[in-house]
């Protein structure tokens, strides 16, 4: 079991960590971008859904060439299982003695959670538990990978079990629906997946509160190489439809929910009724072909947060 030490609030600049005769230009660019994202008119990202300006002309962040580091810190840190193994990895984040522990555990679909969830628990001295791994949902139902039995993932999710009974986190945070353009994955259209209100109800016996947010759009491409061969003129070039990996509704809404599970879905802060663009309010999205990069995460952390208080209560 891998632990983590407490960190500080992530800035919104990844990394950029460089040696010998590049040190000197990594520097220069940190500090060009630490200058632009500390204006918060030039990325307000998820914000302009809440009506906030994104000022025009300003240079998408991160660059395309540099999205795949936008990736969530855990990845970074060791702390999301591959797909290969089954041993359960732990990382604990955020206060040593918080007023509140939230576990993320999923799949990667969970993981790109990360970065909004570490705001979220550094603003209001909660423990941020992380616990995922590649391609593997968070049930005890059958699950498949690249076409074959995904044996590892059960082992994982027993596991996991073991450590949430072991833990008992106040509220354990997942994905509740799953999106899938992988006819091999074993899903066709969104749904809640078989097993998922099952593993949710158990949690409820250990007094475990659950959110279970609607799985992010998925775009069917690359979108960083997608926005890198575009042409400028052609601004729909690399957009998608919400139709193409989400359904109508939320299947959420049509599912009967144990007591201790709070639904949330943001759908609206990624797309337009219409469609799903690959930058929104000047921060990138996507940092591959489905999973949310960090920064724009990181910018729609008060709206979850406002959502999530919002469904508590009533």
């Amino acid at each position: 079991v891998l632990r983590g030490t407490a960190v500080a609030v992530a800035c919104l600049l990844p990394t950029l960590g460089a040696a010998g005769a590049w040190a000197g230009a990594q520097a220069a660019e940190r500090t060009r971008w630490d200058t632009l994202l500390a204006d918060g008119t030039s990325y307000p990202g998820a914000a302009v859904s809440d009506g906030a300006a994104a000022a025009p002309g300003t240079p998408v962040y991160p660059p395309v060439s540099l999205a795949a580091e936008d990736a969530p810190a855990t990845y970074a840190d060791g702390c999301n299982q591959t797909t290969m193994d089954s041993e359960v990895l732990v990382c604990e984040y955020g206060s040593p003695d918080p007023e509140r522990t939230v576990a993320l555990v999923g799949g990667s679909h969970a993981a790109h959670w990360f970065p909004a969830l570490e705001v979220i628990a550094v603003e209001n001295d909660w423990r941020l538990v992380n616990i995922v791994k590649g391609a593997c949902l968070f049930t005890d139902a059958p699950q498949v990978y690249k076409g074959e039995p995904y044996t590892s993932c059960a082992e994982w999710n027993r596991g996991v079990m073991e450590e949430l009974r072991r833990l008992r986190p106040d509220t354990v945070f997942t994905t509740g629906t799953t999106t899938s353009l992988d006819a091999s994955a074993g899903f066709g259209e969104e749904q809640v997946v078989d097993g998922y209100t099952d593993r949710w109800r158990e949690l409820g016996e250990w007094g475990i509160e659950v959110v279970a947010v609607r799985d992010t759009p998925r775009f069917g491409f690359d979108v960083p190489g997608c926005l890198a061969g575009a042409d400028p003129a052609d601004a729909g070039a690399c957009t998608t439809g919400p139709e193409k990996s989400l359904a109508p509704v939320s299947p959420l809404e049509e599912a009967a929910l144990p007591a201790n599970v709070t639904a949330l879905d943001l759908t609206d802060l990624f797309c337009e009724p219409d469609v799903c663009r690959p930058v929104i309010g000047n921060v990138l999205v996507y940092w591959d072909a489905s999973h949310i990069g960090a920064t724009f995460m990181r910018t729609l952390a008060p709206e979850l947060e406002r959502r999530w208080t919002l469904a508590e209560r009533r």
